[in-house]
């Protein structure tokens, strides 16, 4: 009889252990969620930030100088500078409140009405820190006729190497390599370019400069930054404009187009890669 309460007692003793051991188990499945979740936070972060506008701004004409106030919200953001005016060869000088370097990117030049010439050019430069009413003062160099300017932040670009590579890229190389321009002829009213793009994640931009009458229309499937048409002053009053499209896939002979009023002017197109 002794041997069976015994035998009761030790029975009761195992399962209180069955149970901790129930708890156990528990406690090891909540941890195999837990690393579960974290493998899923990881892959996240891989995914590169996409290149997207972070700040705009634009002087449409200025005399000697053209002074645009661009503010920024992130850091290494790739700033580019559309400018033109009317003279020929390379008539700029680029500076800003925030000392920041500035790199000629393109240059062209074109006649206007068989008058006078005028030059457009695209300019870039990195900033660490986001901007903070940031003056870019363009100098005219030589003497002449009005002039203007804008500005274009962007953020997630690839702050190392901004530029699509398509130049150098299979499949894009020869005359669709970045930047691309084009500049008018006698009496044309429509610039286009085709552009090659070997990157997956890239915001196109593109500028226009005229001598005439107001533009007509931008590139297809673009966003206008600025409709600021000149008033009407005759020969050689000027309208400048900028527009932009984010990409997701490798462009080949994406055409960019644009229509105007007048017959003398000079449109640049570009891409700013995304970091990866």
């Amino acid at each position: 009889m002794i041997v069976i309460i015994v035998t009761l007692t030790t029975t009761s003793t195992y399962a209180a252990v069955t149970f901790a051991t129930s708890t156990t188990t528990t406690t090891t499945t909540s941890s195999t969620t837990t690393t579960s979740s974290t493998t899923t936070t990881s892959s996240t972060r891989t995914v590169p930030p996409p290149p997207v506008l972070d700040g705009f701004s634009q002087i449409q004409y200025g005399s000697s100088t053209c002074k645009d106030t661009l503010n920024t919200t992130k850091s290494n953001d790739v700033i580019v500078v559309f400018t033109g005016a009317e003279s020929a060869g390379q008539v700029f000088t680029v500076t800003d409140t925030a000392n920041l370097p500035w790199h000629l990117r393109a240059s062209t030049q074109f006649n206007s009405s068989g008058q006078f010439v005028n030059t457009f050019e695209e300019y870039y430069t990195v900033a660490p820190k986001p901007l903070t009413n940031d003056l870019i003062t363009v100098t005219y160099i030589l003497t002449g006729g009005s002039n203007g300017c804008s500005a274009l932040g962007i953020a997630g670009a690839n702050a190392t190497a901004p530029f699509d590579p398509s130049s150098t890229s299979a499949g894009c190389s020869g005359p669709e390599g970045l930047p691309r321009y084009a500049v008018s002829s006698n009496a044309t009213t429509s610039g286009s370019v085709s552009i090659c793009t070997s990157n997956t994640n890239d915001l196109l931009i593109t500028g226009m400069w005229m001598s005439g009458d107001a533009l007509n229309s931008s590139p297809a499937n673009f966003t206008v930054l600025a409709n600021s048409s000149a008033p009407a002053e005759g020969p050689g009053s000027l309208s400048f404009n900028e527009a932009y499209q984010r990409v997701f896939t490798n462009e080949t002979s994406l055409p960019v187009t644009w229509t105007f009023g007048g017959d003398s002017w000079a449109i640049i197109a570009d891409a700013v890669t995304g970091d990866s």
